[in-house]
């Protein structure tokens, strides 16, 4: 099951028998609220495109209208109105329910979010430095992790439910949260190896006009989205020339087997990748970056500063290798 769907059983069905999704009534509920889609999205941390297709989903699977639109206002519709009445009360009370008993059954130790990358790329280092230290006098801290993408990592950590997040740099202003920067690496261009570009040790992003371009989705991080989106902008290069891939292990599979077809991505790929034929050359002109951060609140407690700081040490380490990863042999 999606994340984003609660089970049928626990919130009932609507007619033709579809199951209700978390995520369109979050939608829903910010945008009612805000009367705005645009700062629906924002307080969501969420691209106003994904807003905007999360209730146009309810919609349709309502069969009305929840909202009139015009280009200045934006208003509940008779039907809007009804179905906030019916489920904001009942969908509250299930997060706290929901919230309670987690509360309760869940194992002692630090949640720790993290991205379905970054995990792959930093926990079994942050498990292998814990082990290394297990012979001193403190116990490492006890960790459980739990995979979700940037956005619900801002909210889990905001709500207490996880202690730290491990993501991609998010956009947060909020006083209450803390956002720790653990590397800075650059984005780079996924190419076959026999791609005439491989052998340069930089890639102008204008270099890549003409080419199909595959890319992990903007939704997973609004602000990496938008600077990849600057970046082909200011290369005069068509957004229909771009392709979105669920996993960057997808998009390194379409790189090895096409033609005249390049990926874009953070350079963990580089350290991560196990397809063969690929090569990984860091993205000039302009120049594309983007942090690993620690998401926690402003105060952390002592287990979350431990983690944190030796999370800080693993991406430095990252960093190195990068580094040897993206020097052309």
């Amino acid at each position: 099951m999606d994340d984003g769907d609660l089970p049928v059983s626990a919130m009932g069905a609507p007619r033709g028998g579809s199951p209700l999704n978390q995520r369109q009534l979050e939608c829903f509920f910010a945008v009612a609220r805000e009367l705005h889609f645009r700062r629906a999205a924002e307080g969501l941390h969420l691209g106003q495109g994904t807003v905007s297709e999360a209730v146009a989903a309810l919609e349709r699977s309502v069969g009305a209208q929840l909202f009139h639109r015009t280009t200045r206002t934006v208003e509940l519709t008779a039907a809007g109105y009804e179905l906030l009445a019916a489920t904001l009360g009942p969908y509250e009370r299930l997060a706290e329910a929901f919230g309670s008993v987690q509360a309760v059954r869940r194992p002692p130790g630090l949640r720790l979010a993290h991205t379905p990358e970054l995990g792959q790329l930093v926990l079994p280092r942050l498990i292998a430095a814990q082990a290394t230290a297990a012979g001193d006098a403190a116990s490492p801290v006890t960790w459980i992790p739990r995979r979700l993408h940037t956005h619900d990592q801002i909210a889990a950590v905001r709500s207490g439910a996880v202690g730290l997040g491990l993501c991609w740099q998010p956009q947060v202003d909020d006083a209450e949260l803390s956002a720790v920067e653990i590397a800075r690496i650059p984005c780079v261009a996924v190419l076959r190896a026999d791609d005439p570009l491989a052998d340069r040790p930089h890639v102008a992003v204008g270099d890549l006009q003409g080419r199909r371009l595959l890319i992990t989705p903007r939704s997973y991080n609004v602000f990496l989205g938008g600077c990849i989106d600057s970046a082909l902008a200011t290369a005069g290069i068509a957004p229909d020339r771009v392709e979105e891939f669920l996993h960057f292990t997808e998009l390194s599979f379409a790189v090895a087997t096409g033609v005249a077809v390049v990926g874009i991505h953070p350079a963990s790929i580089a350290v991560l990748n196990t397809t063969p034929g690929l090569v990984f050359r860091a993205l000039v002109e302009p120049s594309v970056h983007i942090s690993m951060v620690v998401l926690g609140a402003a105060t952390l407690h002592p287990a979350a500063r431990e983690v944190t700081e030796a999370l800080r040490d693993i991406g430095s380490r990252i960093r190195q290798e990068i580094a040897r990863a993206l020097t052309p042999t």
